[in-house]
C-alpha cells in the first residue's frame, strides 16, 4: 500500500489540474527521496511548504495544505479539508477508486507496522541504514570543513575568465550578465504582470548568447529568464557558495523570485544590495529588493511597504533626470505607491500618479512597450484615487488607456493588449453617472475583445476573470430582454466555475458561487421553474459560505448571508415556516 499511498501524495502535490505520467513520477521519486532524508513524511513536506526544498511541478500551496493536515491532531483534520477543498475532491476521489481493497490493505498495512521485527538490534532492515553507519561514512564525517568553509568548491569543468560575483564562465558574458541581470531587476512588478515580457533586440541578443554559454553562471540566468527551473538549479549547484558577490546573490534570490518564493528571495536581495557597488548596480539591487518586500509574506505589511517605498524612492536619486533606467525606476516606485496600506491611501495614489506621469515623459515612443505599459498603470492609478470626482477620474484613467493602446498592438503584444482592455472595461463599469446602457455596452465589448485574445487553454485564470466580470454585466445590464441577458450572465459565469474548480482557487470560486446564486435569483420564471430556480440560488449562497467564513471574510460572508436569506423568504413552497426562520437566522 505505500507505493500507492506515496504516488496518491504526489499526484496531490503537482501544480495545475493535469499531470503527466513523467511529472508524477518525477515528483514520486523526489518525495521518496525527501522522505528518506527527513525521516518523515510530514518533515518532507514540512520542508516543500516552508520552501526549503523546492521542485518545479510541486506546488507550494498544496505542500503547505499537506503540512498543515500532517501536522495536526485526527479531531482538527475535518475542519482543515473544508478549507483545502481541492484536496477534499482528490482524496474523496482516490479513496473510492480504492474501495474495499484499499481499506484491507491499510488494515493489512498497521497490522505489519505493530508487528514483530526481523533481525535483531544491531542489524539494519534497509541498506541506506546499513552504508549511513558504516565505518568509511563515519570517517568521512570526521575529517572536517573542507577549506572553503564546510563545502569544497566547485570549479567549472569548462573554464574561463571571472565574472561578477567571483564565477566562472566566457569572458564574452560579462557585459552579457549585466545587461539580462539589468533586464530582470527592470522587469519586476510589485503587483500582477502587465501581459507578456517584451525583450529588446539588445537583450534577446545577450540572452541568446548566455543560452549558448560555457560558463554555468551565464546559462544560469538564461534558464531562470525562460523558467526552465530544474536546468537551472543544477548550473546554481555547480557555482561556488562562498561567491559572496552581488551577481551571485541576486541570481540566487531571482531564481526563487522567478518561482514566486519572494520570502526566501528577500534576503538575497537584502545581501545582493550590501554587496552592491555603483550607482546602478545600487540601484537595481535596490529596485529588486524593494519589491521582492512588497511580493513578501513575512513580517508587518506596513513594515514591508515603509521600506519598499523607502528603497524605491531612493533607486530614483540614485539616477540621472531623463534617463530610461530613471523613468523605469519611476514606473516601479509608483507601482509601490500603489500597493500602499489603506491609512496612506488618498496620499499614496496622488504620488503613484506623479511618478507614473514623470516615467511616461522620459520613456519616449522609441520605448513604446514601457510607454503603454507606464500610461496602463497611470489609468489604473487614476481608476483608484479615492478623492476628486470620480467620474473625472473614471474619464482620465480611459484617456490613459486609449493612449496605451497607441503604443501596445494586438499582433505584437496581445497579452498587453488584453490587459489593457479589461481594465478598460472595469472602468466603464464604473462610471458612476450617464447613460448607464451605454456605460455597461462599452465595459460589454472592451471585456469581449479581451476574450478574443485570453484562451482558457493558455491563459485559464485570465480567461475565468473575463468571463466572471461579462457575467456580473450582464446581470446588471438594463436594456434588451433581461431573461436573455441572465442566461448569457449564468453561461459566463458557470464557465469561470469550471476553472476555478480545476484550478483550486478557493476564494474566486466562492465568488463566482455567490454572482451565480444572484443570477439564478433575478432569473424571471414561473411557478416550478421560479421554485427550481430560487433552489439553485440557495445551493450555491451555501457553497459560497464554505469559503466565506465569519472568521476570515466577515464582509463577504454577512453580504451572502443575506442574499441567502433573501432567496429563502421567497421559496413559494416546501414547509414555508421553517423557511421563514431559516430566512430570519440568515
Amino acid at each position: 500500500v505505500v507505493p500507492k499511498l506515496m504516488r496518491f501524495l504526489s499526484t496531490s502535490l503537482a501544480s495545475g489540474s493535469a499531470i503527466d505520467e513523467d511529472a508524477a513520477r518525477g515528483i514520486a521519486t523526489y518525495l521518496c527521496r525527501l522522505v528518506l532524508r527527513y525521516g518523515t513524511v510530514r518533515r518532507a513536506m514540512e520542508a516543500l511548504a516552508q520552501g526549503r526544498r523546492q521542485h518545479p511541478d510541486v506546488s507550494l500551496d498544496r505542500a503547505r495544505g499537506w503540512s498543515e493536515i500532517l501536522s495536526n491532531s485526527g479531531g482538527s483534520i475535518d475542519p482543515i479539508l473544508r478549507r483545502h477543498q481541492w484536496l477534499r475532491i482528490q482524496l474523496s476521489k482516490w479513496l473510492t477508486e480504492q474501495g474495499a481493497t484499499g481499506e484491507k490493505e491499510l488494515a493489512d498495512f498497521e497490522a505489519w507496522m505493530d508487528g514483530p521485527l526481523p533481525g535483531s538490534d544491531d542489524e539494519h532492515e534497509f541498506p541506506v541504514l546499513a552504508e549511513a553507519a558504516s565505518p568509511e561514512r563515519a570517517v568521512e564525517a570526521s575529517e572536517g570543513p573542507s577549506p572553503a568553509g564546510g563545502r569544497a568548491a566547485h570549479a567549472d569543468p569548462l573554464g574561463g575568465s571571472e565574472l561578477p560575483g567571483g564565477v566562472t564562465g566566457s569572458g564574452a558574458d560579462t557585459d552579457d550578465t549585466r545587461l539580462v541581470l539589468a533586464m530582470l531587476a527592470a522587469s519586476k512588478r510589485p503587483g500582477a504582470v502587465f501581459g507578456e515580457r517584451v525583450l529588446g533586440e539588445d537583450e534577446s541578443s545577450a540572452l541568446g548568447r548566455l543560452r549558448a554559454s560555457d560558463g554555468a553562471f551565464g546559462r544560469a540566468i538564461a534558464c531562470v529568464v525562460d523558467r526552465e527551473f530544474a536546468p537551472a538549479r543544477a548550473c546554481l549547484e555547480t557555482l561556488e557558495a562562498e561567491a559572496a558577490r552581488a551577481s551571485l546573490a541576486t541570481l540566487r534570490a531571482e531564481f526563487l523570485a522567478a518561482r514566486d518564493s519572494y520570502d526566501e528571495a528577500t534576503p538575497l536581495f537584502r545581501t545582493a544590495l550590501s554587496l552592491a557597488s555603483g550607482d546602478e548596480e545600487t540601484a537595481a539591487c535596490m529596485a529588486n529588493l524593494g519589491i521582492a518586500l512588497l511580493r513578501s509574506q513575512r513580517g508587518s505589511a506596513s513594515d514591508r511597504a515603509r521600506e519598499a517605498r523607502e528603497l524605491l524612492a531612493g533607486a530614483v536619486r540614485l539616477l540621472p533626470e531623463g534617463t530610461r533606467a530613471r523613468g523605469i525606476a519611476m514606473m516601479q516606485r509608483g507601482l509601490a505607491e500603489m500597493a500602499a496600506p489603506a491609512p496612506d491611501r488618498g496620499e499614496a495614489i496622488r504620488t503613484a500618479i506623479s511618478c507614473l506621469e514623470s516615467a511616461a515623459k522620459a520613456l519616449d515612443e522609441a520605448d513604446a512597450s514601457l510607454r503603454g505599459e507606464t500610461l496602463y498603470w497611470l489609468g489604473c492609478a487614476w481608476m483608484e484615487l479615492p478623492a476628486g470626482n470620480r467620474r473625472e477620474n473614471i474619464e482620465r484613467a480611459l484617456a490613459r488607456f486609449n493612449d496605451a493602446l497607441a503604443c501596445v498592438r494586438r499582433s505584437e503584444t496581445p497579452g498587453r493588449w488584453a490587459s489593457v482592455h479589461v481594465e478598460m472595461g472595469i472602468a466603464w463599469e464604473r462610471m458612476p453617472s450617464g447613460n448607464r446602457a451605454e456605460a455597461l455596452e462599452n465595459a460589454i465589448g472592451c471585456f469581449t475583445a479581451a476574450l478574443g485574445v485570453r484562451r482558457r487553454e493558455r491563459d485559464a485564470t485570465g480567461w475565468a476573470r473575463i468571463q466572471n466580470n461579462l457575467g456580473n454585466l450582464w446581470v446588471q445590464f438594463p436594456a434588451g430582454n433581461q431573461r436573455q441577458n441572465i442566461e448569457r450572465a449564468i453561461a459566463h459565469q458557470q464557465a469561470a466555475l469550471e476553472v476555478w474548480s480545476e484550478e483550486d482557487r478557493r476564494l474566486e470560486w466562492a465568488t463566482t458561487q455567490s454572482n451565480l446564486g444572484n443570477a439564478w435569483a433575478l432569473l424571471p420564471a414561473e411557478g416550478e421553474e421560479r421554485e427550481r430556480n430560487l433552489r439553485r440560488s440557495i445551493a450555491c449562497y451555501k457553497s459560497a459560505l464554505e469559503v466565506r467564513t465569519r472568521a476570515t471574510h466577515p464582509l463577504e460572508w454577512a453580504t451572502t448571508q443575506n442574499n441567502l436569506g433573501s432567496a429563502l423568504l421567497h421559496l413559494p413552497t416546501g414547509g414555508r415556516g421553517a423557511n421563514v426562520k431559516e430566512a430570519i437566522v440568515c
